[in-house]
């Protein structure tokens, strides 16, 4: 009779759990669908639920963590589009002969050697010198080929709302200059194809070149404000004997990261959209922005590959834990099954169970561990309102289910 009673038990759990996921399974599919028209700030609520985004409202950003010194940026948005190419080259040249260890192009170019400034900037691509050049699409025959280049894929991981996860493939552009300054790296080793970015600068900082103490500026940036300087391209093409002094202080063994950070068209650069994304950093939690440009996310992915102890360990990632999740959801759900409580108590259970555990992840991130438990707290307060409504579809079920061998041996008399 027990034995019964517990076999009972179980299979009400599972048919409430298996239920429940098939809704959530076919909501999910509903919502994302391309013919759905659903506003995009209700869509992103639900795919961007993600505790851990609170910790970068904190102050301190950088986590306490100093950046590397290995990086510069460089915004190509200050140049002229009409002598673009030609200007690029010159600076490839500045950036060569002022002994930049690594420097990586995140910029593809149209296949049209038309272009003014166009043998320039391929003499410059072919000439001697570390140089990785950004490739979105492999065999793009639109987009100019340098052949024996180093290539390294700028795409970035699809179905993020913000940019959270980052390729660990080694064909990655941050992999690909990583590697270039550093040959002692190792592929990140992950349960997964990617891996969670660790933002350690949210922010770049301007530099200069006219300033008394522009290596002063670069410390500044780097330790106060944990921001990677920048300098802007029209700078380098400027005739300045001291400047070139200043340059090869600054950019001796580094590695220069050339991209579009802002349009010198524009006051204001970070009103400038191109070739910008929502990242978890941003100041605004619910309608993301396209706030930081990706020559910058892709910076804080080679200072992840240059600094692997200070990577986040992504426990959510691991098998055991997936299984724990599952686990602690089964458990709540027999707690709604089986213990006869009111709305407020369960409302109050979890709560309990919520703000501890928005607790531990924040403070966890501190301590280099990441875990992903969003999606998970939602799903209680899924399963608390849907199990009530699952209720009677088990009750008649199972009335189908016990009247249906009686129903069958009729049938078969006749």
């Amino acid at each position: 009779m027990l034995f019964n009673i517990k076999l009972s038990a179980v299979k009400k759990v599972v048919f409430h759990y298996i239920l429940v996921k098939l809704i959530i399974l076919l909501v999910s599919l509903v919502v994302a669908s391309k013919y759905l028209s659903v506003p995009a700030l209700e869509l992103n609520i639900g795919n961007d639920l993600c505790l851990n985004d609170l910790h970068y409202q904190d102050n301190s950003v950088g986590q306490n963590e100093a950046l590397s010194k290995n990086l510069i940026l460089i915004n190509s948005g200050s140049l002229h589009a009409s002598n673009f190419r030609f200007d690029l080259s010159r600076i490839l040249e500045t950036l060569k002969s002022s002994d930049a260890k690594v420097i990586g192009l995140d910029i593809e170019f149209k296949n049209d050697m038309s272009i003014p400034g166009s043998w320039e900037l391929l003499d410059q691509l072919n000439s001697p010198g570390r140089i990785v050049l950004a490739q979105d699409r492999k065999n793009d025959t639109t987009k100019i080929q340098i052949k024996d280049a180093e290539y390294g894929q700028v795409f970035f991981q699809p179905n993020q709302f913000t940019i959270r996860r980052y390729s660990s493939s080694d064909s990655s552009f941050a992999f690909k200059i990583a590697k270039a300054f550093d040959s002692g790296i190792d592929k990140i080793e992950t349960y997964d194809v990617d891996f969670i970015l660790k933002y350690k600068a949210c922010d770049y900082f301007p530099l200069n070149l006219q300033s008394p103490n522009p290596i002063a500026d670069y410390e500044y940036s780097l330790k106060v404000n944990n921001t990677i300087p920048m300098i802007e391209a029209a700078d380098l093409i400027k005739p300045d004997s001291i400047q070139s002094l200043k340059l090869k202080q600054l950019l001796k063994g580094k590695i220069v990261l050339v991209g579009h950070i802002g349009s010198a068209c524009l006051d204001d650069l970070k009103n400038d959209l191109e070739d910008k994304h929502p990242v978890p950093c941003d100041s605004i939690l619910i309608n993301r922005q396209k706030s930081m440009p990706g020559i910058l996310i892709h910076a804080n992915a080679v200072e992840n590959f240059l600094n692997s102890e200070s990577r986040y360990n992504v426990v959510s990632d691991h098998p055991l834990f997936i299984a724990f999740e599952e686990l602690f959801l089964i458990a709540f759900l027999c707690f709604l099954l089986f213990v006869k409580a009111n709305k407020v108590t369960k409302i109050l259970l979890m709560l309990a169970l919520s703000l501890p555990t928005l607790f531990a992840v924040l403070l966890l991130m501190n301590y280099n561990i990441y875990i992903e438990m969003g999606t998970t707290l939602l799903q209680l307060l899924v399963f608390e309102e849907l199990t009530d409504v699952i209720e009677p579809i088990y009750v008649k079920f199972e009335r189908i289910r016990l009247k249906l061998p009686t129903r069958i041996k009729k049938l078969k008399s006749k």
